[in-house]
C-alpha cells in the first residue's frame, strides 16, 4: 500500500510539475506581449509629445508674426494721420516716450462733413412745419362729403 500511495504521489508531483511548466510558459509568453505593447505604447507617446511640442512652437510662432504685424499695422495708421492724428500730432510709439501734442481740433475731413450737416439742421429749423393730420381732423371733413355724395345721388334719382 505504501508503494501504491508513493507511486500515485509520484505521477501527481509528475502532473503538477507539467501544469505549473504549462502555465510558467504562458505567463511568459503574455508578459512578453505586454511588454511588447508597452514599448509600442511608449514609442507612440513619444511621437505625440514631439508633435505636440512642434505643434505649439509653430502657433507661438504664428502668433507672434501676427500680433507683431499687427503692432506695425496699426503703429504705420497712426503714424499717418489715422483717427484724426497728424505725423506731428502722433502719440508716442513707446510706452516710456512722452505725448508731446495731440491734436484737440477736429480733422479736416471731419470739418468738410460737419458743415453740411450743420447746414442742413438749421435749414430744416428755419422751415415751417405742416400740419399734422390727426384722424379725428379729418373725420369731420370725411363724413360731410360722404353726406354730400348721397345727397345729389339722391337728387339724380
Amino acid at each position: 500500500m505504501a508503494q501504491e500511495w508513493e507511486k500515485s504521489f509520484q505521477e501527481f508531483l509528475k502532473y503538477a510539475g507539467k501544469e505549473l511548466r504549462r502555465a510558467g510558459n504562458e505567463l511568459k509568453q503574455e508578459a512578453q506581449v505586454l511588454l511588447e505593447n508597452q514599448e509600442k505604447l511608449k514609442k507612440s507617446l513619444r511621437a505625440v509629445s514631439e508633435w505636440a511640442k512642434a505643434t505649439a512652437k509653430e502657433v507661438a510662432e504664428v502668433a507672434q508674426k501676427h500680433a507683431q504685424e499687427a503692432e506695425s499695422k496699426w503703429s504705420r495708421k497712426v503714424q499717418t494721420g489715422f483717427c484724426g492724428f497728424g505725423k506731428k500730432d502722433a502719440p508716442r510709439k513707446t510706452w516710456g516716450e512722452p505725448v508731446e501734442k495731440i491734436s484737440t481740433e477736429p480733422s479736416l475731413k471731419a470739418q468738410k462733413t460737419a458743415a453740411p450737416k450743420a447746414a442742413s439742421k438749421a435749414r430744416k429749423a428755419s422751415e415751417p412745419k405742416a400740419a399734422s393730420k390727426s384722424p379725428k381732423a379729418t373725420s369731420k371733413p370725411r363724413k360731410q362729403a360722404a353726406s354730400a355724395k348721397k345727397a345729389s345721388a339722391k337728387k339724380k334719382n
